[in-house]
């Protein structure tokens, strides 16, 4: 089943990339000039070499390209797939993930769809076939999971939805075994039901849909434009809702590890040695401070005492809406809790901003770290056995039309554990 829902992922981002090399003449071009290497593939598609670069790097990971060993690209047997791609389907990056408009607006199109995804799309190979599935399966299902229409209730199946759509979408999923038979209340099977409750993994590649629908400017155009900010200063080329919301679900496994370390930390007496506070920098959606505090509570000696020693979580962000879905869950919890924006890299503006919110005692805090950091600066080695930092990569390094120099190889994580050191600890990690 994770093969599968892997497959759905990728082929929800790989589809508006083969598309948009389409229709810009890439694979005309290799056909006829080829084989290219990727400076006149640029120069004669007029593209951006980092988008490009990466592009390419996908085509050839689906074996719709190959490099020879001078580096150029030719196309491969498997990129005749392309014809089977019904261009219509880049509409549905139009609508938010999770849009009830959806449901409305591309009714048409999914009855006309779903018989030939049950068809496999006129490929013999089903896991091509799964690719172009997951660019017609996974804003379905956000649609449906956001209107409630994925949970088994009094009502049948999708009940609320007209025909012919709720018929076209019952037989596709029957046809995929997810659904059982012909009853007249289908119910999921055990695999459909696996999918419904797992399917937040497929959220963090949901949530970069208004990037993939701009795939074309990010690959010839101006792709600052894809990366600009708000009047609010709120990303525009994903919903980092949605983004942080499903980073939380496919982290929890993981926060498994945690609750060992912690036993030990909150069993320990006497209890005014144990830590005031929890802070967590890159809470996302609040996910490990909600599991830490309720394992101290329910699990702890600290547990039992609560009342005579709080425990206070501390969120820490650098983005603005992380924090606030992470404030919304930890209050919905009843967890006692303060969120503060902050930067990994600069733990002294941090405990500054943490004395402004009354928390004088910072050494009190016990730091915990889990996975992904974002915009961390940059170290480079003077020597071997020194340490400098040499800045930040350009914050728009993402969104530049060139590729980034891979050389001198950057090396932030031990910068960035120097200066965490150096009077603030070093914050424990689940991953890096």
């Amino acid at each position: 089943m994770l093969n599968l829902v892997n497959r759905y992922a990728h082929g929800f981002v790989a589809v508006p990339v083969i598309l948009a090399a389409q229709e810009r003449g890439l694979f005309e071009l290799l056909e006829s000039r080829g084989p290219l290497s990727e400076d006149a593939i640029r120069l004669s598609l007029d593209a951006n070499g980092g988008p490009l670069r990466v592009a390419l790097r996908l085509l050839r990971s689906l074996h719709w390209l190959s490099r020879d060993d001078e580096g150029r690209y030719a196309p491969a047997k498997a990129a005749a797939m392309r014809r089977h791609i019904p261009r219509e389907l880049l509409e549905l990056y139009r609508f938010p993930a999770g849009s009830p408009q959806l449901l409305s607006d591309a009714a048409q199109r999914y009855c006309e769809w779903t018989p030939l995804s049950r068809r496999r799309w006129g490929l013999d190979d089903e896991r091509d076939a799964d690719l172009i599935d997951g660019v017609l399966l996974i804003p379905l299902l956000f649609a449906l999971r956001g209107q409630g229409l994925l949970e088994e209730a009094s009502q049948p199946l999708l009940a609320p939805l007209p025909q012919p759509l709720r018929g076209a979408l019952l037989d596709l999923f029957r046809a995929k075994g997810w659904i059982d038979g012909e009853s007249d209340k289908p119910a999921w099977t055990e695999v459909g039901r696996h999918l419904v409750e797992r399917m937040l993994v497929l959220g963090v590649t949901a949530s970069y849909t208004p990037l993939l629908a701009r795939l074309p400017q990010l690959l010839f155009g101006d792709p600052r434009a894809v990366f600009e900010h708000t009047a609010m200063d709120a990303e525009t080329h994903l919903d980092r809702s949605l983004n942080v919301i499903a980073s939380g679900f496919q982290h929890e496994k993981f926060f498994q590890d945690f609750d060992a370390a912690i036993q030990a930390i909150f069993d320990r007496q006497p209890f005014e040695q144990q830590p005031a506070y929890v802070a967590d920098m890159g809470s996302g959606d609040g996910t490990l401070l909600r599991r830490i505090y309720r394992h101290v509570a329910e699990h702890t000696a600290r547990g039992q005492v609560l009342d005579r020693y709080p425990l206070t979580m501390i969120g820490i962000d650098y983005n603005m809406e992380a924090l606030e879905v992470a404030a919304a869950n930890l209050r919905a919890d009843g967890v006692p809790h303060r969120v503060v924006q902050g930067d990994v890299g600069d733990p002294q503006k941090l405990e500054r901003d943490l004395q402004a919110l009354g928390i004088a005692d910072c050494e009190n805090i016990l730091h915990v770290r889990s996975f992904l950091d974002h915009d961390r600066p940059c170290f480079r080695p003077p020597s071997r056995n020194g340490w400098r930092p040499a800045g930040r990569f350009p914050t728009k390094a993402c969104s530049s039309p060139t590729t980034v120099p891979p050389s001198p190889p950057p090396t932030p994580s031990k910068g960035c554990t120097n200066t965490w050191s150096a009077g603030h600890g070093c914050p424990a990690a689940t991953a890096c």
